[in-house]
């Protein structure tokens, strides 16, 4: 199991809200940020929810019947606009994601690549993940951004998915706001498994050296693994050991 300590950066920011729409805008140029999911522009069929256990009290997730699994949605997203130093950037998401059939957004910068951030756990609780490019072995994905204004833009894929916050940095460091640990699961089934997978246990990859792997390619965006080999018919605990 891997362990990596988590680091806290000091942030100064200062937020406005605009009169005719729920917006979120830094009026300072940041290295890192957190974001109200609930603060940013709001599109629908994306929607404000309560939650006392979400940060502020808040979350946005896609209503109900709305899936869009190809691509991004002509419409249905939440977007922020932030000001930021020229770095290369990564993004975090504070998420519940219940199932392997309700854990996915597409994350895009500006008018760039939307990268489909799927397969991202099975969390019942708020839980801190880095956007990965589940069509990229599922390796945290990168920005390098000049410095000045751009626009995230977080749109609905699966419903079920729920946004409280989002996290950008140009650190090497894991959001600790909320205090929750991230842990991934992989699953391993040799009999059921392709390594073309993406390690879900719907969808399990077949080998170890392919749990290495994962796990060496997002050992940044995750706090614990955990890997799971499927035997008969359940998957059990087996905690590898990394050099």
């Amino acid at each position: 199991m891997i362990k990596r300590k988590n680091i806290l950066y000091g942030l100064a920011a200062v937020m406005a809200i605009t009169s005719q729409s729920v917006y979120a805008r830094m009026n300072t140029f940041q290295d890192s940020v957190y974001l109200e999911a609930e603060s940013g522009i709001v599109e629908a069929p994306m929607q404000i929810f309560d939650d006392p256990e979400a940060s502020n009290g808040q979350y946005v997730k896609v209503l109900p019947g709305n899936e869009s699994n190809g691509a991004p949605p002509p419409s249905g997203k939440v977007s922020f606009e932030v000001s930021l130093n020229a770095g290369t950037y990564k993004i975090w998401g504070r998420v519940i994601t219940p199932s392997g059939s309700e854990d996915s957004f597409w994350v895009q910068v500006d008018n760039g690549t939307a990268y489909r951030w799927n397969g991202i756990g099975d969390f019942t609780q708020w839980t801190w993940a880095a956007v990965h490019d589940s069509d990229d072995n599922a390796n945290q994905v990168e920005w390098a951004l000049d410095g000045g204004i751009h626009t995230i833009n977080i749109y609905y894929r699966e419903e079920g998915a729920q946004l409280d916050e989002i996290y950008i940095t140009r650190f090497d460091d894991t959001p600790t706001k909320g205090d929750v640990i991230v842990t991934r699961t992989i699953h391993v089934s040799q009999e059921l498994g392709d390594d073309s997978n993406e390690g879900t246990e719907s969808s399990p990859i077949r080998t170890l050296f392919k749990a290495y792997q994962i796990a060496q390619a997002t050992q940044e965006e995750v706090t614990n693994y955990e890997i799971l080999l499927r035997g008969g018919e359940t998957f059990d605990d087996f905690e590898p050991i990394f050099g």
